[in-house]
């Protein structure tokens, strides 16, 4: 006990003031030695918690930096790891500068569009990309594999209407116009005829160097062994990667002087049959028939939409396109076009 606390040994009761009451919820505490007051013990819990709490957020903070900085891995090859930034380093390097002329050049044309007041509303956006639905119902879901965005293909599709819009400005077309295009495009003379599909046929293929790797392939295929699995086994094609699989064959798809004879024969199979020993430049070939195609004529009443839009922008091109041209070319060259990184080069006007 204090000084301060003591009380004189012949001093009575009532020599005794009485302290004043403490204020509720205040307790005071006291040196037992005499010296200065200690602060309370919930106190310095509070301090070592806040403590701690600082130091749990600065680990977890040095742990998220190094998360968001270590090298994150791109593939694994045999244990080795690729790493995104050498991926992205490769592909800099293999297309960089045409990738940021293309994301400069679409900038350009919808800031000239949208200076000519032609670039479409989201409402027409939507109305085409539905109407492109149509005939390709997987276009959206398709997105991501070709590592694209709703806004990617929102931006094509902007910029592809403000140019027709432009281009076909005071142009017409009549009937006879529309019913041309129609009758050119469904031509199977024409090279890639919008609404005419040639016939087709699907075949997979295995290119034996000599026979006894025909008859090894023969064999195998005879006692049970998959197609796909015998052509990365003996075929000397480039198909053996996909298992012998070619791509469709349409009329005029393999070169006549390359393999002669080769469409033909393909053509001729029946679904399901089989041909072996077929000789065509320097391979004996075994060739299986999986499909055929029939050709196929899209209806004038069906194309007519599509055929008027063409023959309009067509005819728009021929008419205005030079002159549009020249605009877009004179507009970028007045664009203020900075590039943060000197290893990309942007040619103005392109």
């Amino acid at each position: 006990m204090s000084n301060n606390e003591s009380l004189d040994a012949s001093a009575t009761s009532s020599d005794v003031k009485p302290r004043p009451a403490r204020k509720a919820g205040v307790t005071v505490a006291r040196s037992t030695t005499g010296g200065e007051a200690t602060r309370p013990r919930g106190s310095r819990v509070m301090v070592v918690a806040a403590v701690a709490l600082c130091a749990g957020v600065l680990a977890g903070a040095v742990m998220a930096h190094w998360r968001d900085t270590r090298p994150q891995p791109f593939v694994f090859v045999n244990n080795e790891v690729i790493t995104k930034a050498a991926f992205e380093h490769e592909l800099a390097a293999a297309a960089g500068n045409q990738v940021a002329q293309s994301v400069a050049d679409n900038t350009l044309k919808t800031q000239f569009l949208t200076q000519q007041g032609v670039m479409p509303t989201a409402q027409q956006i939507d109305d085409k990309i539905a109407q492109i639905q149509k005939n390709n119902p997987k276009l959206v879901a398709n997105l991501p594999a070709n590592h694209q965005t709703m806004d990617d293909l929102r931006q094509q599709i902007a910029i592809s209407m403000g140019m027709q819009t432009l281009l076909t400005q005071g142009v017409t077309v009549s009937d006879s116009d529309v019913q041309s295009f129609y009758k050119r495009n469904t031509d199977p003379r024409t090279p890639h005829a919008l609404f005419y599909r040639p016939p087709s046929v699907q075949c997979e293929v295995i290119a034996c160097p000599n026979k006894t790797a025909l008859k090894a392939a023969e064999e195998a295929l005879t006692h049970g062994a998959d197609f796909g699995s015998v052509a990365k086994q003996y075929s000397q094609d480039t198909s053996k990667a996909n298992g012998g699989l070619l791509p469709l064959i349409v009329p005029g798809s393999l070169s006549a002087a390359q393999y002669p004879g080769m469409e033909k024969q393909m053509f001729n199979m029946s679904v399901g049959a089989q041909t072996s020993g077929f000789k065509c430049a320097g391979h004996l070939w075994i060739i299986r028939c999986l499909g055929h195609t029939a050709s196929l004529t899209i209806p004038f009443a069906q194309a007519q939409t599509l055929c008027q839009q063409d023959a309009l922008l067509l005819k728009g091109n021929q008419i205005n396109g030079q002159r549009v041209q020249g605009e877009l070319v004179a507009f970028a060259k007045k664009a203020r076009i900075i590039s943060a990184d000197p290893n990309y080069h942007i040619n103005i006007g392109s």
